[in-house]
């Protein structure tokens, strides 16, 4: 039908204007295709990185935590709700001697990414200063 077919199309699209393919900002595409998009990635990441790795789906939760700003916040909410009432217990714990390291190491990656949306800000607002048009605008809502 259309509306499958509405959903296929727009899969990749997000609420922020960083999908693809059209670039859609706000929610102007179907909450269809928001909710397959969303099955999509999850799907992947479970198959390819989670479950070889004898995770279960509940290590999804963060994931989608990550995506909420992309997609509509009851979908967001459903999901993990749902995950949440099947969770299973297959979940892996990282052992605690990893911890001192992991948290050390993850505090250096938060210090590159703050410096690298900086960056990108600077670039975005240089972009808009150049040409107000709806494509710098969209770098300025993705940042």
């Amino acid at each position: 039908s259309e509306r499958v077919g509405r959903a296929v199309k727009e899969h990749k699209e997000r609420k922020d204007g960083s999908g693809w393919p059209q670039g859609i900002i706000g929610d102007k595409h179907s909450l269809d295709a928001q909710v397959v998009g969303l099955a999509v990635m999850l799907d992947e990441a479970y198959r390819k990185k989670l479950r070889p790795r004898g995770y279960g789906p509940s290590q999804l939760i963060p994931l989608i935590q990550a995506e909420s700003e992309a997609v509509d916040r009851d979908i967001c909410h459903a999901v993990v709700e749902m995950l949440r009432k099947n969770a299973q217990g297959l979940a892996q714990v990282i052992p605690i001697e990893f911890m001192p390291k992991l948290s050390r190491y993850l505090v250096v990656q938060q210090r590159f990414m703050v410096h690298w949306l900086e960056l990108a800000k600077q670039c975005a607002v240089g972009m808009r200063e150049v040409q107000s048009i709806a494509q710098t605008e969209r770098s300025m809502l993705i940042i």
